[in-house]
């Protein structure tokens, strides 16, 4: 069955793409880039869906259960940071309560189940879901952020630097890292007996 899936998997993630590649040329940067725009509320949807498999992942695990029942909390942490502009709207940066209040129900499993989750982990890095998650957090929470940096975006553009440059590839990148995150967040469940 994995012959097939994964071959899915990268036909799926070409389609998303060509979609908002599509979506850009027919409704424009503006409605598609902007804060809140669909690009954000389809990241937020690849959130929740990653949080969804784990958690699902977590209740099914016999071998991974404490790990995923930390794991799925930090895709709702990024979604609540995705929708900073909606939390603006209450105050700016009210949206660093939830997520410190999330933060903290993380911190706490971790301190309360420490011996656990540690072998847990360090069963879990030998398995083939670790690179999907290891390689989605990798774009989103390094790549992303340094591709997306006005200084980097200026030092490889020079005169033609453009904020909307900068910001097309933060956000499309931060896209495809959270599809992979899905996938792997899926594959934890696919994988848990």
């Amino acid at each position: 069955m994995k012959i097939v899936r994964f071959p899915l998997y990268f036909l799926g993630v070409a389609l998303l793409t060509g979609a908002a590649v599509l979506a850009l040329k027919f409704f424009g940067f503006e409605i598609v880039m902007k804060e809140n725009g669909v690009v954000e509320w389809l990241e937020v949807l690849w959130l929740l869906l990653s949080s969804l498999f784990l958690f699902l992942a977590a209740r099914r695990s016999i071998e991974y259960s404490g790990l995923f029942s930390v794991l799925w909390l930090l895709p709702v942490i990024a979604a609540i940071r995705e929708l900073d502009g909606i939390f603006d709207k209450i105050f700016h940066g009210a949206w660093i309560i939830p997520a410190m209040f999330i933060a903290a129900i993380v911190f706490y499993r971790i301190f309360r189940s420490f011996n656990i989750l540690k072998l847990q982990s360090l069963s879990f890095i030998n398995t083939q879901q670790v690179v999907f998650l290891g390689v989605g957090f990798f774009i989103v929470v390094i790549f992303a952020q340094i591709s997306g940096e006005q200084c980097v975006m200026r030092a490889v553009l020079q005169e033609h630097y453009h904020r909307y440059v900068g910001r097309f590839v933060e956000e499309f990148i931060e896209f495809l890292g959270y599809i992979i995150l899905v996938i792997g967040s899926l594959e934890c469940y696919i994988q848990t007996t």
